[in-house]
């Protein structure tokens, strides 16, 4: 139990790494040029600004928290691991590919939740839009966690998850086309990589590396 906790914990701060290296550096190389698409729907810009929603896509990063707690050894907390690095990079290509601006007018945020919205805000950097990593996180951690848990827990980080989507049209942060791309990439990831990063054969294999690097 304690080593799943340490390898958590180990493997959360190398994927904070990962995600703001990547994340970081996209953003950067795409503020070097005006190559930008523009993907929203006419619609969407009748969408409410609520700043309150800020909380809610802010919970996103206490999905995480969880994953010691219900994935049950630390071959599901590497393989979850494993899967998050993959995302944060497919997406960082489609970044470098599609850098998008929004459709949505400047925002002004108002009452309590503003300083949320500016640590919100703060965090996306600009152009990162397609796909909505946070979406792809939120969405992906569910249906990792939902092969472990009741049905009952199931709906709750379901439901937990598609609020936070829903928070990143609330607060303009992202737009429909997203949110969709998010949806497809989670299932890929699901499906495919993290069935094939969870097997036992897979972690023995990841397992003697870490090991031979220790004694060299």
């Amino acid at each position: 139990m304690q080593s799943k906790y340490k390898l958590f914990l180990v493997l959360g701060f190398l994927f904070f790494c990962i995600f703001y290296s990547i994340y970081g550096f996209t953003s950067y190389i795409t503020s070097l040029h005006a190559y930008r698409w523009k993907i929203h729907f006419a619609f969407e810009l009748h969408i409410p600004f609520l700043p309150t929603f800020s909380l809610v896509y802010l919970s996103m990063f206490a999905m995480f928290l969880f994953a010691p707690m219900i994935l049950p050894s630390e071959r599901e907390i590497f393989a979850f691991f494993l899967v998050l690095c993959l995302a944060t990079a497919i997406a960082g290509l489609f970044f470098l590919a599609f850098p998008v601006v929004s459709g949505f007018p400047k925002r002004k945020p108002y009452g309590w939740a503003k300083h949320f919205f500016f640590l919100a805000d703060t965090m996306n950097l600009n152009y990162n839009m397609l796909p909505s990593l946070h979406v792809t996180f939120a969405y992906t951690t569910a249906a990792v966690y939902a092969q472990y848990v009741n049905l009952y827990q199931n709906c709750f980080f379901c439901i937990w998850a598609t609020l936070v989507a829903i928070s990143t049209l609330l607060i303009h942060e992202h737009h429909l086309l997203d949110i969709f791309t998010a949806c497809i990439l989670s299932t890929f990831l699901v499906k495919i990589s993290y069935a094939r990063y969870n097997q036992q054969k897979f972690f023995d294999t990841w397992k003697k590396r870490f090991r031979s690097l220790d004694n060299s």
